[in-house]
């Protein structure tokens, strides 16, 4: 029996379509699942908000500092919201005096839209585009919220003077194997890119000016302790200046104390 060429083109689309969907829910679970949002609204020191972007509706939270303190755009990890860093921001904030945002993942929470990489980097830029007025700019990631921090370092490497990643990775592909010719195989078939070291490595030299933090817990449980001493070797034999802390505790420990350190740093 001979198959005609539209079907097995439907099955390729089809199958395509399923294999997007399984790196979605691998990458970006809490799209498929329903996490708790908090009842936010404005205070003194918080603004709680909305950007349009591509007739997407992204939910935005906003901490106001000291208008001469430096802005941290803050990215979160994949099982997580906004609203969970609310309370720990706006205390910090009001403490240190700098300035926060979060925007949050497109399709997370409230937010309409698909999450991707692209999605929120968009999201992100179009708000600093509103709103960021020039001072010193801090990005710091949290898990997969490290492969954001570096995809807008890239892209905006001149404005950033501290980049701090957190419990993060140099390549999605670590989390799965340690074998380079495996890496290369799932990177090849990964529909973003999340080789975040390459993306580094790449950039202007002048980007080493651009300080680095890489904290990482011992007991990493996703992305070990030897992957990020091995990013850090890396990013340093590259000219970058990394600040390396290792904390005792897995991939999401974390305390208000660390947070303090994190944004004093």
């Amino acid at each position: 029996m001979k198959v005609k060429p539209a079907l097995i083109a439907s099955f390729i689309m089809i199958g395509m379509a399923l294999f997007f969907l399984i790196q979605k829910v691998a990458i970006y679970p809490a799209y498929f699942r329903s996490l708790q949002e908090y009842e936010l609204s404005n205070t003194e020191n918080m603004v709680v908000g909305k950007i349009a972007v591509d007739n997407n509706q992204i939910k935005t939270l906003y901490f106001k500092g000291d208008e001469s303190k430096p802005l941290i755009v803050f990215f979160h990890g994949n099982m997580e919201l906004v609203d969970d860093y609310a309370w720990i921001f706006k205390s910090l904030s009001s403490e240190i005096g700098y300035n926060i945002v979060m925007i949050e993942y497109p399709g997370y929470g409230n937010s309409d839209g698909f999450p991707s990489l692209k999605g929120s980097i968009e999201a992100t830029n179009k708000w600093l585009e509103q709103n960021y007025d020039g001072n010193e700019l801090i990005l710091w990631g949290r898990s997969i919220g490290s492969a954001h921090a570096i995809e807008l370092f890239v892209q905006n490497s001149s404005a950033v003077s501290n980049v701090i990643i957190q419990s993060g990775f140099s390549d999605l592909s670590v989390a799965v194997t340690e074998s380079t010719i495996v890496k290369s195989l799932i990177n090849s078939i990964i529909f973003e890119d999340y080789n975040s070291l390459n993306k580094l490595l790449e950039t202007p030299k002048l980007a080493r000016k651009t300080k680095f933090t890489l904290i990482h817990g011992n007991k990493d449980e996703l992305f070990s302790i030897e992957s990020a001493v091995s990013f850090k070797k890396a990013l340093m034999e590259d000219g970058f200046s990394v600040n390396f802390i290792e904390f005792n505790g897995d991939h999401n420990s974390a305390n208000f104390s660390y947070f303090k350190l994190l944004m004093s740093l």
